[in-house]
């Protein structure tokens, strides 16, 4: 096998001196996790030669996958921003997600934008003009579910858990609660009524699906049940559908973080459900990086 792989490419066996294969690896202030790549862009100079080039090009890849990195992570924890109406377009985050296993192409990103902004001119469509924000919701519940197919039950482990990115939910246009709530939340931003998950569906045990509920000044919020089609509560409604000494604090709304992360959490056991070991592991690390 390795010299199987010696002649792909994979390994490239080299003469060298003791003094450098028993070189210590050690760096002041670098982590020891970090120190073996050091040494092997170290080797790869002292070999000189297109040796040089090897190294020279794994940098500037490496640092384009930093980089992007960074920016996937600044998006998702939007600066750990509370205000609502300065978040990132949540479709934003869903397709940053939707990019981890690969790119997507640039007509599934505008296809995501396209529907939402259908919806929101639907919507807009159906108004005179003034409602309360209950009525607001209570129209792109109908024009939603119109649209939209609502998949209450689980997904089995023979089930392909990517389904539930947000590119699929919007071409199957059918999804869980969760998947789904990236769409509606998006579309109730553009109608100028942005909306958050609640504290007791963002948890990871035992989640209520679906609640969100959307603040304005002077006004008590409004609650939307995805999971009930969209239905429009109360808080006395939603505290009813609650577990057995649930709190108030339950309905408290969360930053979209908290809802990104559920749903990489979610994708992790669906995979492992599924017996994918390959794409748990690299949800888990996603869910590392966020945290």
């Amino acid at each position: 096998r390795l010299e199987a792989e010696i002649n792909s490419g994979c390994w490239c066996p080299v003469r060298t001196s003791l003094d450098l294969a028993l070189k210590t690896k050690q760096y002041p202030g670098l982590h020891f996790a970090k120190a073996h790549k050091v040494f092997w862009h170290q080797v790869l100079q002292t070999l000189g030669g297109r040796f040089v080039n090897i190294s020279r090009d794994t940098i500037v890849k490496e640092e384009a996958e930093r980089v992007k990195m960074e920016e996937w992570v600044a998006l998702l924890q939007d600066n750990n921003n509370q205000t609502v109406m300065k978040h990132e377009g949540i479709e934003n985050g869903a397709l940053a997600i939707a990019t981890v296993p690969a790119e997507l192409e640039q007509s599934t990103v505008d296809g995501v934008h396209a529907e939402v902004e259908a919806m929101s001119k639907e919507v807009q469509g159906k108004l005179k003009g003034g409602e309360e924000a209950s009525v607001v919701l209570s129209s792109l519940s109908e024009v939603f579910f119109d649209k939209f197919s609502l998949e209450l039950a689980p997904l089995s482990a023979k089930d392909q858990p990517a389904l539930q990115l947000v590119h699929n939910t919007q071409a199957q246009h059918s999804g869980s609660p969760l998947s789904l709530s990236f769409l509606y939340m998006a579309t109730a931003r553009q109608l100028g009524y942005p909306l958050r998950a609640l504290n007791c569906t963002a948890r990871m045990k035992e989640p209520v699906d679906f609640l969100m509920r959307h603040d304005a000044a002077g006004s008590p919020p409004v609650f939307v049940d995805l999971s009930e089609r969209g239905a429009v509560k109360t808080a006395e409604q939603c505290m009813a559908a609650l577990p057995a000494g649930s709190t108030e604090a339950a309905l408290n709304p969360v930053p979209h973080v908290q809802l990104y992360s559920r749903m990489m959490h979610k994708l992790a056991d669906g995979f492992a459900r599924a017996g994918d070991e390959e794409n748990v592991l690299m949800w888990l690390q996603q869910i590392r990086i966020l945290q």
